[in-house]
């Protein structure tokens, strides 16, 4: 990868002013009057935004590694102080939501069977080879048409029935009145490892299995919650304690303030970036998938080793909520790539029939199909012949921006006031011993920040480790580096 396209780094400390440019254009301006048409922050309606046009593609575009074929949706959780009685994450889906909500699906046993005829029993995940035999591309289902919406039920056969209910096999379930977290804490342990396998399947691009029958289909299962930091401090508190689970692949956002109960729907910003969505809907219809660049790999593996580097560093309690992120960025780049070439299709289209009608095609002269030639050759001049190498870069620091900001929630989740997660059980409460452990974390760890050195502790207050640290580097034994963080002397 060049040097000119940026790796993650998490003490980089992007702004959202460094990433606004990244956006879908429609997007940007939603997101700059997002306080006075919704009452959220920017930074809230860039993320949100850019999850649900991830979730409104559905599996229009793939993601082909040669081993699984996965869709660009990813699971957003936008986690707030405050608790909100609106539902805006469906108000800033609306234009391809109510679509997929008046849609009525045949009688479940006929779909149920035609999915088995079409993906058999539970099997490895697909291949470029038999990506073609999908549910969404089978010719009983005709065109690919919708992503089911639905008030957030989170039990897993719920779930299941509501994919087979789905004809393109994609299903975004958007919390309705309940806090979604708060539901997913009242799961039983079960529950719970059977929701986080369907999420951990659609991520990774594995058939789900369905029912006890042993149905599984190759779909697409998307989550976008609004929750309270309170439930969310909550989930991961008992993950951490009484999860023998993997945790679900949730992208968590942490945000300032509380939505409008009546958002201005008629603003022409919001208008404008709901037309999009419902475009981006119905290409579900009407195209057929569009595969991965080839070309964009080596940049993505760049970017997710340097992931899984940040990740490595952090405390261990906090990385099963943080491994998965690695495969963020190709999504990513996925959305910005559809949304350009989309754009410059519709400007393309806007040019012709502007050239038409300056240039009828009813008894068009040879002069003025000279000029109606040489008009259309300069504007597909302007047209860019690398769309790829224009969005890589700004699919790298978006995504960058987006996973700092998760990186940030989970770090807050973790240490929410409450009961007390015990990390360490090996921890020894007596302070006399404090340097030496200091000094152990920091040979086993590496370099930390004192806020992540704290956390390693059973326990251990701002004071005492700062006591202690101080002890420590007057004997020169700590130093404390550039970016604050604290080391053994190479």
């Amino acid at each position: 990868m060049s040097t000119s396209t940026p790796s993650f780094d998490l003490q980089q400390k992007l702004t959202f002013t460094d990433v606004q440019d990244c956006l879908p254009s429609a997007l940007r301006a939603l997101a700059d009057k997002g306080e006075t048409i919704l009452g959220l922050p920017p930074e809230t309606v860039a993320a949100a935004g850019m999850a649900h046009l991830a979730a409104a593609i559905g599996r229009r575009d793939l993601i082909d590694d040669g081993i699984s074929v996965t869709a660009p949706g990813f699971n957003f959780v936008a986690c707030s102080d405050h608790v909100s009685s609106a539902d805006w994450l469906t108000c800033l889906g609306r234009g391809w939501t109510e679509p997929a909500g008046r849609f009525k699906a045949p009688n479940a046993p006929a779909i149920l069977e035609l999915l088995k005829a079409a993906t058999g029993s539970a099997m490895p995940g697909p291949s470029p080879q038999n990506a073609k035999t999908m549910p969404m591309s089978a010719s009983c289902f005709g065109a690919v048409r919708i992503a089911e919406q639905a008030s957030y039920n989170p039990e897993p056969a719920n779930v299941a029935r509501l994919l087979q209910l789905a004809p393109d096999a994609c299903l975004t379930l958007i919390n309705g009145s309940a806090d979604p977290m708060g539901e997913w804490n009242r799961l039983t342990p079960g529950q719970k490892r059977k929701l986080g396998t369907l999420l951990w399947h659609s991520w990774q691009g594995r058939p789900m299995e369905l029912s006890t029958r042993d149905v599984a289909i190759p779909g697409t299962l998307c989550c976008l919650w609004s929750t309270t930091t309170r439930a969310a401090g909550q989930a991961f508190y008992r993950s951490i304690h009484f999860s023998q689970s993997q945790p679900p692949p949730l992208l968590f956002f942490q945000f300032k303030g509380a939505s409008l109960r009546y958002p201005d729907t008629e603003a022409p910003e919001l208008k404008e970036w709901h037309t999009l969505l419902k475009v981006r809907h119905q290409d579900r219809a009407n195209t057929s998938p569009e595969a991965y660049p080839l070309t964009v790999r080596p940049a993505a593996e760049e970017f997710a080793r340097s992931v899984a580097n940040e990740v490595s560093q952090q405390p261990a309690h906090l990385r099963p909520w943080l491994e998965w992120t690695s495969d963020l960025m190709p999504r990513i780049f996925m959305v910005l790539l559809r949304d350009m070439k989309a754009s410059w299709e519709k400007r393309k289209k806007e040019k012709m029939a502007e050239l038409n009608y300056k240039y009828s095609p009813i008894d068009r002269s040879r002069y003025d199909q000279i000029k109606f030639e040489t008009e259309k050759a300069t504007f597909e001049a302007t047209i860019p012949k690398n769309m790829v190498g224009l969005v890589l870069p700004k699919a790298l620091r978006l995504t960058a921006w987006l996973l700092q900001q998760h990186f940030r929630a989970v770090e807050r989740l973790a240490d929410e006031p409450g009961e007390r997660p015990s990390f360490d059980s090996t921890d020894s409460t007596d302070k006399s011993s404090l340097p030496e452990s200091i000094l152990s974390r920091l040979r086993d760890k590496g370099p930390l920040l004192p806020r992540q050195l704290q956390r390693s502790f059973h326990r251990m207050t701002v004071k005492e480790l700062d006591e202690a640290t101080e002890t420590l580097k007057s004997g020169g034994l700590v130093t404390q580096l550039e970016d604050g963080k604290l080391s053994m002397p190479s």
